[in-house]
């Protein structure tokens, strides 16, 4: 490991994968932290990688979404190729994930920005090729942004390119990447139904022993329903994922949305077995499957509808006692207040007509003799 790429001290290593390290590093110029990658020897002594990474850095430089880490700089550091990006701290979403399924209270938010970045992207020619947990990063105020633009190449056919590959990870990659065919923008939905799928259940959507058979099942096989997740929201998982690529969601806006309609039906996730809740079978009952959010009521519904009347009419019966009681008190304190006011002589009982106490007849206005 050098100790420095270009003007960036290295401070330590953050992970690494099959194409790159990457290494916490301090920028002197701006007195920052940041995200170096470095891209593996094998890749950086391509010459034609080589090519394709200067017009990728630049085009993923001007990538400027607030969903998407931004890339500061990128060069080449004895003979080893980097990228310096924007350092984030709060881990990626499979670490998350690793820790169990996902509410869609938490899921959809992730899901939301990381649409909007891809629908920026493909709007400028740039194609993603490898969305999946990993590659969804959280800032320290659990932001998700979509990282790892590395990958992405333009999508100008006039370019001399153009050639096809299957380039991603095998548990997220698209039918038509894994039958070698050209990709396009609806190539990043599928993987995203992926990552969605791997967040509802803890687990990507397709498992085997070999990269051969999980490659079959993504061109052949559909992903097992989730039990504990309902059919709406399966329903929008599942339709990311169709092998025809023109009978999926077109864009990621358009799958967020739906997915977000369908969370209105939202299920508990299923707990953790080491949660002591876990182990309380009535609670696990409840979780097993999903359950709509009106029923028809029935039995013991009907019983606490019954219940929910009574305690309604105690209460209107309660309001209407204390109305009485104050009137009563009301009109108790005005009598005797008028009483007082008669023994302390206030009140003439042979006032005028205009008096509290009128004589029968009015005296007539006679001179004196």
């Amino acid at each position: 490991m050098a100790e420095r790429y270009g003007r960036y001290e290295v401070r330590g290593e953050l992970g690494r994968g099959g194409m790159a390290k990457v290494y916490r590093a301090w920028d002197p110029h701006f007195h920052r932290e940041v995200a170096v990658k470095v891209l593996s020897s094998d890749l950086s002594g391509d010459r034609s990688f080589r090519t394709r990474f200067e017009r990728e850095a630049r085009a993923i430089a001007a990538l400027e979404h607030h969903a998407i880490v931004p890339v500061h700089d990128f060069g080449e550091q004895d003979g080893d190729l980097y990228l310096v990006m924007r350092l984030l701290t709060r881990g990626s979403l499979a670490a998350r994930i690793a820790n169990g399924p996902m509410a869609l209270s938490e899921l959809v938010p992730v899901v939301q920005r990381v649409a909007e970045a891809l629908d920026y992207a493909h709007s400028r020619g740039v194609i993603h090729r490898d969305v999946k947990p990993g590659n969804i990063m959280f800032d320290a105020t659990g932001n998700a942004f979509l990282t790892d633009f590395g990958i992405a190449r333009m999508t100008d056919q006039t370019s001399s390119l153009t050639g096809v590959g299957m380039v991603g990870s095998l548990a997220y990659t698209s039918p038509e990447q894994a039958v070698g065919r050209a990709v396009t923008s609806v190539t990043d939905i599928y993987s995203l139904g992926c990552t969605v799928y791997e967040g509802l259940s803890g687990r990507p959507p397709f498992v085997a022993e070999d990269a051969a058979a999980i490659l079959m099942q993504h061109i052949h096989s559909s992903p097992a329903p989730i039990p504990y997740v309902s059919p709406k929201v399966m329903d929008v998982t599942l339709r990311a994922m169709i092998k025809a690529p023109g009978d999926r969601f077109q864009t990621g806006g358009e799958m967020a949305r739906a997915l977000n309609r369908a969370s209105v039906y939202e299920p508990p996730p299923p707990l953790s077995p080491a949660s002591n809740l876990a182990r309380d079978p009535q609670w696990t009952e409840t979780r097993v499957a999903y359950r709509p959010a009106r029923t028809i009521a029935t039995g013991t519904s009907r019983q606490s509808a019954w219940t929910s009347l009574m305690h309604g009419c105690s209460t209107l019966a309660f309001l209407f006692g204390l109305w009485i009681i104050l009137a009563v008190v009301l009109g108790a304190a005005y009598f005797a207040y008028a009483g007082v006011e008669s023994r302390l002589g206030l009140v003439d009982p042979t006032a005028t007509p205009q008096g509290r106490f009128p004589s029968a007849t009015p005296t007539p206005n006679v001179p004196p003799p």
